[in-house]
């Protein structure tokens, strides 16, 4: 393999931290499945500022990363792993685009940490670490970004008024 081949790393992006963000940002709300929707519920009636920071937040949470960008975690993961002799068929380039374009669809602190974990998560009987399968990684992605993503449907569903009709309607009902 020559240097052609090899993306070049000018540096490493800096890591993201979303999922701490989010986690603060929901302590008022808690999360309702109702009418097949994720949706938020409150013990208090939210101001549509903080629904729309709120909903701002998973908005850019949900964003996948740029293509360089992936292209960069999955060059490490690439110098980090053992690969199959089957692998030497391919060019690295088609297949770090390959996987690339296949993870543009996840929130990228979600990929980056999957990418990040893969190969310094301890293997059982000093097992060496593999190149993943594309599967393998969106498996490990899927269900959380999945939720993520409900998440930021309901919220932009969220009807403000209706929600206020039926929080003060409680609150009559445990007065009376």
């Amino acid at each position: 393999m020559d240097d052609a081949q090899l993306p070049m790393l000018a540096e490493l992006p800096a890591p993201i931290e979303v999922e701490d963000r989010l986690k603060t940002r929901l302590t008022s709300h808690s999360l309702t499945f109702a009418d097949g929707k994720l949706r938020p519920s409150s013990s208090i009636i939210p101001s549509r500022q903080s629904l729309a920071e709120l909903t701002r937040e998973f908005d850019v949470a949900c964003r996948p990363a740029d293509f360089d960008t992936l292209k960069a975690w999955l060059t490490v993961l690439w110098m980090s792993t053992k690969k199959s002799a089957a692998m030497s068929d391919f060019r690295l380039d088609n297949v770090l685009s390959l996987y690339a374009s296949k993870l543009q669809r996840f929130p990228a602190d979600m990929v980056e940490a999957v990418l990040a974990e893969w190969s310094s998560t301890p293997k059982p009987k000093d097992a060496h670490h593999w190149w993943p399968a594309i599967g393998e990684i969106e498996d490990a992605i899927r269900g959380p970004s999945e939720t993520r993503r409900m998440i930021r449907d309901g919220l932009k569903e969220w009807d403000m008024d209706e929600a206020k009709r039926q929080r003060l309607s409680q609150l009559y009902r445990e007065l009376a």
